[in-house]
């Protein structure tokens, strides 16, 4: 996690200078997309899956159409 922020830092301060706002937003929706993946990815299990959602707030059958697509992390993401 402090890796990742290190990096988040530097991103965020080589975008600032920019003009282009988007791309800085753009990179920021794709790293935390990026994440999640990963994170399903880890749970791997429908179940497992299922279970972290719900016990993090996520709506029944929201993380139940998660579950159900236990491998296609990208997608749930």
């Amino acid at each position: 996690a402090e890796r990742l922020g290190v990096f988040v830092r530097g991103w965020k301060a080589y975008f600032r200078l920019a003009q282009t706002p988007s791309v800085r937003q753009a990179l920021d929706e794709w790293m935390r997309h990026r994440l999640r993946a990963i994170q399903l990815k880890q749970w791997k299990r429908g179940r497992t899956i299922f279970r972290e959602l719900t016990a993090r707030g996520a709506n029944l059958n929201v993380a139940r159409q998660v579950a159900g697509n236990s491998r296609r992390w990208w997608r749930n993401s």
